[in-house]
């Protein structure tokens, strides 16, 4: 016979469940675990997030949250305190308009999530790359489609955006949305700080709602920084130079070059894209560049070295093949 699931197993499947990556075994112990209450549809409150990644990310930090608050509570039953933390999670489950026929099908959006002292690169399907911070979550689904291309954030993340004139990238990260075609920025929104964005490149555009439905807009410029002052009131102010560093420690992010061997570039951009670089010429290796790169996508890097020096490259299964007369 089973044994009855423990807080952290219905936490661990749930969080499993909201990422599509429950195995044929977890799925039936989740299936099995809700089974045991009332399947219902409930309807979202009129203020519920309005997409569905956010969502799924204000359900696992509540359901995460209940499950501290079962293990930290004393409790005169075991069995009790199992069904009370199982109850918790059903209602956050209906709560989102779930029910027990979504269980058997994975969610389309994916989720990526940094624990305390963790650091992640990811790289979006449109070639986007977000350095993910501590305590950090993000969720999106495929940029495939037609019109915007959507990503819902809790907590901090650097952006380095792929430009699309005809897809704008939209973050959604509490109150806050954030408005780009192609540039690199940092956006900072957790419990215990206010929220903040950094520009890098290119402009943002900065949208928050308040609570009486009217919404005030933004721009920010590059080496600009937009922080939330109270709750109605947001400050734009001249970003330091400290504070640049600061937003992209830790990353990839800087590609700022002082006279470095083109070997050395090559190396720093395979790192940084997910690519292997191969040079084929060696007359390429006694080049030495002067380049500042920072916050440009891997075409645009290579176009800019190809630019400055005697060089082609192509692009071919995830490998960049260097060539060309390059430096005497």
């Amino acid at each position: 016979m089973q044994a009855p699931l423990s807080p952290k197993d219905i936490s661990l499947l749930a969080e499993k469940w909201l990422n599509g990556t429950l195995s044929a075994e977890e799925q039936e112990l989740f299936n099995d675990w809700y089974n045991q209450f009332n399947d219902q549809e409930l309807s979202l409150p009129a203020d519920h997030p309005s997409s569905l990644p956010e969502i799924k990310i204000r359900m696992l930090q509540q359901i995460q949250q209940r499950v501290k608050n079962e293990e930290t509570t004393p409790v005169i039953s075991m069995r009790a305190r199992r069904w009370a933390a199982a109850a918790a999670v059903t209602g956050l489950l209906l709560a989102g308009g779930y029910f027990i026929s979504t269980f058997n099908q994975p969610p389309a959006e994916k989720m990526v999530r940094t624990d305390n002292g963790q650091r992640n690169k990811v790289i979006l399907p449109d070639s986007s790359i977000v350095w993910l911070k501590p305590n950090s979550t993000i969720a999106y689904a495929g940029f495939d489609g037609k019109g915007e291309r959507r990503i819902t954030l809790s907590g901090e993340a650097l952006f380095e955006v792929t430009k699309n004139s005809h897809k704008p990238f939209v973050i959604q990260s509490g109150d806050y949305m954030v408005k780009v075609l192609g540039t690199s920025f940092n956006v900072r929104n957790t419990a215990s700080l206010p929220f903040q964005l950094t520009v890098l490149t290119g402009k943002v555009l900065v949208e928050k709602s308040l609570p009486d439905g009217r919404k005030t807009q933004q721009f920010v410029d590059p080496l600009q920084t937009l922080t939330a002052a109270g709750l109605n009131r947001l400050e734009l102010q001249t970003a330091a130079p400290a504070q640049k560093a600061e937003v992209s420690a830790g990353t990839e992010y800087p590609m700022d070059f002082q006279n470095v061997s083109l070997a050395d570039i090559a190396a720093r951009i395979g790192a940084k894209f997910n690519v292997k670089c191969k040079i084929e010429s060696e007359s390429l290796l006694n080049c030495r560049l002067t380049a500042n790169l920072s916050g440009q996508s891997l075409t645009r890097t290579l176009e800019l070295i190809a630019a400055s020096i005697n060089m082609q490259f192509q692009l071919k299964d995830g490998e960049v093949l260097l060539s060309g007369s390059g430096c005497e």
